[in-house]
């Protein structure tokens, strides 16, 4: 061998990459001040109160994006989900994720394909910023995972 290096382009990931967004990152973000969805936990007295909240999340996290102009973004994409809590607590990464539910389901088929996790990967972060409350909603785009990938 040569030890040349073949040079090729990229890989079949960062070509499909390529096709679905121009090859440019995509980066959509947004804050919704004094607001952070209510807590949803298997201690809520009914279904219906969990139910309610979530369909507030909902409401509220698409009607910020449409206000924000954000657009559909085909293929891969990240959804990064910030909580900025006024107190310092401990606070339990499942029930940041549960607490993220009618966010994801608000923005889904508007903003991007679907909630899967072979179309959206989800992060989930808490800060604590004494006498500040917001969530912070960041979309970005992602190359795909190459075929095969475990």
């Amino acid at each position: 061998m040569s030890g040349r290096r073949s040079k090729q382009k990229g890989t079949r990931r960062e070509l499909e990459f390529a096709q679905l967004c121009g090859g440019q990152r995509r980066i959509q973000e947004l804050t919704i001040p004094d607001w952070l969805p209510k807590q949803i936990t298997n201690g809520h007295p009914s279904w219906k109160v969990a139910w309610a909240a979530r369909q507030n999340a909902k409401q509220r996290a698409w009607a910020a994006a449409q206000k924000a102009g954000w657009t559909f973004m085909p293929g891969r994409v990240q959804l990064t989900i910030t909580y900025v809590f006024p107190v310092l607590r401990t606070r339990d990464h499942d029930n940041l994720v549960a607490r993220s539910i009618g966010i994801v389901n608000g923005l889904k088929k508007v903003f991007f394909e679907d909630d899967s996790t072979d179309c959206l990967t989800l992060i989930v972060k808490a800060e604590v910023k004494p006498k500040e409350k917001r969530t912070v909603l960041v979309l970005e785009t992602m190359p795909a995972e190459p075929m095969g990938a475990a």
